[in-house]
């Protein structure tokens, strides 16, 4: 018989047939992606063009789409559950034919005080 210690540090295990038989799942996402069966809009940043696209899952970290042109998507985008609402920032990860895998980019703090900070500064230009 085979030693099967070599296989198993590998995340692999041999049955009594000789198959191997991986142990591990080939999903490295940080957090499980659900079905998620619903329309969205991509919007390009700076833009208030749409274009439209279809969530086929999601999860807290990211989403997979469906889109007819997969390689015209910029790398960073809005993705808006309603047309003219408010969006989530993403990146891509990968792209395959007409699917995109991307990542929610986080609003860091710096971001979140640069408007409060531009906010108060036209409200004191309108008088306000």
């Amino acid at each position: 018989m085979v030693d099967d210690r070599r296989f198993a540090r590998l995340g692999f295990s041999l049955a009594d047939n000789l198959e191997i038989i991986s142990k591990k799942k080939l999903d490295n996402r940080r957090a499980p992606r659900r079905p998620y069966d619903v329309s969205a809009w991509i919007r390009l940043e700076g833009s208030f063009a749409t274009q439209q696209c279809q969530i086929l899952d999601r999860s807290e970290t990211g989403v997979g789409l469906a889109i007819a042109d997969a390689y015209r998507i910029p790398n960073k985008f809005m993705l808006l559950l309603f047309k003219n609402g408010p969006g989530r920032r993403a990146s891509i990860r990968w792209r395959r034919s007409s699917r995109i895998g991307a990542e929610f980019v986080s609003v860091g703090p710096n971001y979140s005080a640069r408007i409060a900070d531009n906010v108060a500064k036209l409200r004191k230009l309108l008088g306000h």
